[in-house]
């Protein structure tokens, strides 16, 4: 018999293959999208609402059901160009976590993209695969962007953006206090000791990134600085370099961790996601 919890934890999973009634299970979970922190109020607008993206917050509470699962393995296929620096991290730490509490063996799989933080994020798995064509890679930070209008005379903004005309014109006043308060102003040019605090915060996560890699993937860091930089590869390339570890699909995926944990007798469930996970 099942206890309450488990009854109504059931409907949130769909039968994939194998025995209904094994109590060997392997999860799977499909990701999609930028990595973000939460949802945005915006999402209650439709066309918002259509935007694919991947919610650290929303994870995390998936992986609190299927704790209850008690599965003996995962499988997460993402395909997603990165994120923010917190959702990514927040993101790996809870896979890190979620392993360490459970002893669950996690396979992740890219169809056709894992890059930056998406890539970061896959490094809390056992064994990292790709299919045939996916691009892997850009182990990179980028902060924001400065943009400096130089002498505009008129911005205006419409359906397709914002547009900015220049040569001397428009007079701006700001109400701020403390120094640098007013960091990305598009009317003044940045600081020496601005862009020196601004360029130390992204080396300080691009060292971070690196380490996580070498660790996880067995590779020298100065390989991954000089020989990877944060350019991508293809599914081939992205072997050779140590990234993956091999090519397959992700029904060869599932094959294998079920291989992999000796299953004779199992069945995999997919969980049941919103469009907007």
């Amino acid at each position: 018999p099942f206890s309450d919890n488990e009854k109504i934890n059931s409907k949130k999973f769909i039968l994939k293959e194998g025995n209904s009634n094994s109590k060997n299970k392997v999860i799977l979970i499909k990701l999609r999208g930028p990595i973000l922190s939460e949802p945005s109020n915006l999402l209650e607008f439709s066309l918002i609402d259509s935007i694919e993206a991947i919610y650290v917050s929303e994870f995390i509470k998936n992986l609190d059901e299927i704790t209850l699962e008690n599965p003996k393995g995962i499988i997460i296929s993402i395909d997603s160009p990165g994120g923010s620096v917190s959702a990514t991290y927040n993101m790996y730490k809870a896979l890190e976590k979620f392993k360490k509490n459970n002893q669950t063996k996690i396979f992740l799989h890219s169809n056709e993209l894992l890059a930056s933080g998406g890539y970061w994020a896959a490094l809390a798995s056992d064994k990292i695969y790709a299919s045939y064509g996916a691009m892997i890679g850009s182990i990179g930070v980028r902060g924001p962007d400065w943009i400096y209008y130089d002498n505009p005379v008129s911005i205006s903004t419409g359906i397709l953006g914002q547009t900015v005309e220049t040569k001397n014109g428009i007079k701006k006043f700001n109400t701020i206090a403390g120094r640098s308060k007013d960091l990305f102003d598009p009317f003044r040019i940045p600081t020496k000791e601005e862009t020196e605090s601004l360029q130390d915060i992204v080396n300080g996560i691009y060292i971070e990134f690196v380490n996580t890699v070498a660790k996880k993937r067995n590779i020298e860091n100065h390989f991954i600085i000089e020989n990877l930089g944060a350019l991508i590869f293809d599914a081939k390339k992205a072997k050779e370099n140590y990234l993956i570890d091999d090519i397959k699909n992700l029904h060869e995926v599932t094959n294998q961790i079920i291989k992999d944990l000796d299953l004779k007798d199992y069945k995999i469930i997919e969980k049941k996601i919103k469009r907007n996970y």
